[in-house]
């Protein structure tokens, strides 16, 4: 089944160049099925990476804010 090659051989496109292979021999609903899944898995690992950065640039920042808090504490600047 054409469908099977690995990303390294095709790249990460080959899905959309098999789509007629793959309804000829499985059939439209499920070939509609396998194209949703894999949309779905690579928009998963695109949000994925996406929330990975955000959140350590949020932490980064609270940290910096801590460290600021912190300094200001010892100078006895508040209270």
């Amino acid at each position: 089944m054409p469908f099977v090659e690995s990303k390294a051989e095709r790249g990460d496109q080959s899905v959309m160049y098999d789509f007629p292979a793959l309804i000829s021999t499985l059939g439209f609903p499920i070939a509609v099925v396998c194209f949703l899944l894999w949309e779905r898995h690579k928009s998963m690992l695109h949000f994925e990476k996406a929330i990975k950065v955000d959140l350590v640039d949020a932490i980064n920042s609270l940290k910096v804010e801590i460290v600021k808090l912190n300094e200001r504490c010892k100078g006895g600047k508040i209270g």
